[in-house]
C-alpha cells in the first residue's frame, strides 16, 4: 500500500513539475537618469529550481540587491505556483540599454529597452538641499520622484523620497504627507547602495507612498521637512578626536499631480464601479463539497477572492452571491493590502455559507467585475464563470417522497383491482363502512387530544414564562437551525458547528447576544483559532454542552457586564 501511495504521489508531483510555465520580465519604469535605479521583476508561473542567468544583464546594469518570493495555491484541486525574482538595478552608462531575455525550462521572456539619460530623468527631482553649500559639504542631499504626472481619479500614483548620503547618518523619520482629497498609503522604507554620477558609491534611504486622489483637478503635493542626525567628529584641546551628532533639516520637493475624471463604461448598461487598476483577477473555491454535490438543508461554503494591482482592498466591491434556490449567510469580508515596488496590491476574500432550498440543478450565476485598465486605457472585465451543482434531496424530502410514493402505489393498486361479484355483496359492504367510521372516529379523537395538549402547553407558557424547557427543539433557541447545531455538537464536528452557529446568530438579535456571553465567547474564540489559526483542539465536552448553554441563555437572559458590543469572532 505504501508503495502504491508513493508511486501515486510521485506521479502527481511529476505531472505538476511538467506543467508548462510562462516567463515574463517587467521593469518598474522604462526611462530613468544615470544616477537612478529601477526594479526588475521576473515572474515564472510554474515550479522550477533554476535561477535566471543574469550575466548578460550585469554587462549593462549593476545589481544592487536580489530578492525572491514564491507561493503555491490550490483552488478546487488545481495547483498553481508563482516564483518572482526582484532585482534592484543601476545603469552602468547612459543611452539605450537592453534588459535581455531570460530562459527557464524552455520558456523565454522578451527583451526590454531602457532609456537612460545622462542626467536625472526628472529634472525637478533634486531638492534645493543639493545646492545648499552646507548640505553639500555634508555630502547629503534629497531626491523627490513622482512616477506619474497625470492620472485618473482614484488611480494610484507613487511618490518616492530619497535621502542620498556619503557619510554616517542615523535613519531619518520621513513624515506622512497630508494632502487634502488624497488617500495616502505607506509603502515602507528601504535602503541600498548605488553608484553616484562621479562614479563613487553612495547610500540611499528611500521612502515610498501610494497616493489615491479622490477628486479631479490639479493637486499639489507640498514639500515636507524632516531631520537627519549626522555623526560628526571634532578635535579637543588635548588633540583627541571626539564623535558627536548634529541634527540637520532637509526638505522634499513640492510636486503637482493632474487628476482627470473617470471614464464612462459604454459597454455596460448598469452603473459600474470605477476601478482604475493595472490588473484585476477573480477566483472562487467551494468548500465542504468534495463530491461536487450538495444536499437540501446542508450548508457548504463559497469563497470568492479578488486581487488587484494598483487598488487598495477597500476599493474592491463585494461580489453578488445571491441566486435562485439558495439562502446566503455572508461572513465579514477579509481585506488585506500587500506592497511591492510598483505600489499596492489589494486583496479581498468573501466567504458565505450557502444552503440549497430545493433539489435539482443549482446554478451559481457568473460574476463579472468591470475595471479600467490604466495601462491600455480601456475597460476590461474580470469574469467568474457560472457553476452548476447537483443538489440532492434531504432526509425529510426523501421521507416525504417515499410516503407519497406509497400512497400513490396504494391508490393505483386499489384502482387496478378487478371488482368481482363478491365485492358487491351487502354484508361485505356493511363491514367496510363500519371500519371506515371506526377509523374516522379514532382520527378525530386523536386530533382533539392534540388540540387539548397544545392549549394546555400554551397556557403553561403564558402563566409560567420562567419555566425552562428541556433540551428539545421546542425551546426558544430551537427554530429553525438549532437541530443542525445540536447534531454537529453531538458529533464533535467543529466545522459544521461553526457554520451552524453563524447561521443561527443571523436569525435573531437575541441569538447574536447569547453568543457574546462571557461563558460562551471564550469557547467560540478557541473554536475559530482551531479552524482558521494555529490553535489547539477545543474542549469537545464543552462544545457538546454548548446547545444546552445557549438554550438557558435564550430562555433566561441576564445582564452580562463582560459582553462585547458586537460579535467579532464569528466574522473575523
Amino acid at each position: 500500500m505504501k508503495t502504491l501511495c508513493s508511486f501515486f504521489l510521485l506521479t502527481l508531483l511529476t505531472a505538476f513539475n511538467l506543467q508548462a510555465g510562462t516567463l515574463s520580465a517587467t521593469p518598474d519604469r522604462n526611462q530613468l537618469g544615470s544616477n537612478e535605479t529601477l526594479t526588475l521583476s521576473i515572474q515564472y508561473d510554474s515550479s522550477t529550481d533554476e535561477e535566471p542567468d543574469t550575466r548578460e544583464l550585469e554587462q549593462q546594469f549593476a545589481i544592487l540587491s536580489r530578492n525572491t518570493s514564491s507561493n503555491i495555491q490550490i483552488i478546487n484541486g488545481d495547483i498553481s505556483r508563482k516564483t518572482i525574482w526582484y532585482y534592484e538595478l543601476a545603469p552602468r552608462k547612459s543611452g539605450t540599454l537592453l534588459i535581455p531575455g531570460f530562459t527557464i525550462n524552455g520558456d523565454t521572456s522578451e527583451a526590454i529597452a531602457i532609456e537612460v539619460s545622462a542626467t536625472s530623468n526628472n529634472s525637478a527631482s533634486q531638492t534645493s538641499g543639493q545646492n545648499d553649500p552646507r548640505q553639500n559639504e555634508l555630502n547629503i542631499y534629497t531626491e523627490t520622484v513622482l512616477d506619474k504626472e497625470r492620472i485618473f481619479i482614484q488611480q494610484q500614483a507613487v511618490i518616492t523620497w530619497r535621502l542620498v548620503y556619503r557619510r554616517n547618518i542615523n535613519e531619518p523619520q520621513f513624515p506622512t504627507p497630508q494632502i487634502d482629497g488624497v488617500l495616502v498609503q505607506d509603502l515602507g522604507m528601504r535602503s541600498y547602495k548605488r553608484t553616484g554620477a562621479d562614479g563613487k558609491a553612495e547610500g540611499v534611504i528611500e521612502q515610498r507612498y501610494a497616493l489615491f486622489p479622490q477628486k479631479s483637478g490639479n493637486i499639489v503635493i507640498p514639500a515636507q521637512q524632516f531631520q537627519v542626525t549626522v555623526e560628526t567628529m571634532r578635535r579637543t584641546a588635548m588633540g583627541l578626536l571626539r564623535t558627536g551628532s548634529n541634527p540637520v533639516p532637509f526638505d522634499t520637493d513640492e510636486k503637482s499631480l493632474e487628476v482627470i475624471p473617470a471614464v464612462n463604461n459604454a459597454n455596460s448598461s448598469k452603473n459600474t464601479n470605477w476601478l482604475p487598476a493595472s490588473s484585476l483577477e477573480i477566483s472562487q473555491e467551494i468548500l465542504d463539497n468534495d463530491s461536487g454535490q450538495a444536499t437540501v438543508g446542508t450548508a457548504f461554503t463559497r469563497v470568492i477572492r479578488m486581487r488587484a494591482e494598483g487598488l487598495s482592498a477597500e476599493q474592491l466591491p463585494p461580489p453578488d452571491m445571491q441566486a435562485d434556490g439558495i439562502k446566503v449567510y455572508s461572513e465579514k469580508p477579509e481585506l488585506s493590502n500587500k506592497n511591492n515596488q510598483q505600489g499596492v496590491i489589494g486583496m479581498r476574500e468573501d466567504r458565505a455559507a450557502i444552503i440549497a432550498t430545493q433539489a435539482g440543478k443549482l446554478v451559481l450565476p457568473a460574476i463579472s467585475i468591470p475595471w479600467y485598465d490604466v495601462n491600455k486605457n480601456q475597460w476590461q472585465e474580470a469574469v467568474l464563470p457560472e457553476k452548476t451543482i447537483d443538489v440532492l434531496p434531504g432526509a425529510a424530502s426523501n421521507s416525504t417522497n417515499n410516503a407519497s410514493a406509497n400512497i400513490t402505489n396504494s391508490n393505483d393498486n386499489n384502482s387496478a383491482r378487478e371488482v368481482t361479484p363478491q365485492d358487491t355483496a351487502l354484508p361485505s359492504a356493511t363491514t367496510n363502512t363500519a371500519s371506515i367510521w371506526q377509523i374516522i372516529t379514532a382520527v378525530l379523537c386523536a386530533l382533539l387530544l392534540a388540540v387539548l395538549i397544545y392549549i394546555h402547553q400554551l397556557r403553561k407558557n403564558i402563566y409560567q414564562p420562567n419555566v425552562k424547557n428541556t433540551a428539545s427543539d421546542s425551546s426558544p433557541a430551537a427554530p429553525p437551525h438549532f437541530a443542525v447545531l445540536r447534531q454537529a455538537a453531538e458529533n464533535g464536528d467543529a466545522k459544521k458547528l461553526h457554520q451552524a452557529l453563524l447561521i443561527w446568530a443571523n436569525e435573531k438579535p437575541a441569538h447574536s447576544e447569547a453568543l457574546q456571553h462571557s461563558t460562551i465567547l471564550p469557547l467560540l474564540q478557541s473554536l475559530e483559532k482551531h479552524l482558521y489559526g494555529n490553535g489547539t483542539a477545543p474542549d469537545m465536552a464543552a462544545l457538546k454542552n454548548l446547545p444546552a448553554q445557549l438554550e438557558k441563555l435564550i430562555a433566561a437572559p441576564d445582564k452580562n457586564p463582560d459582553k462585547k458590543p458586537q460579535l467579532d469572532t464569528l466574522y473575523r
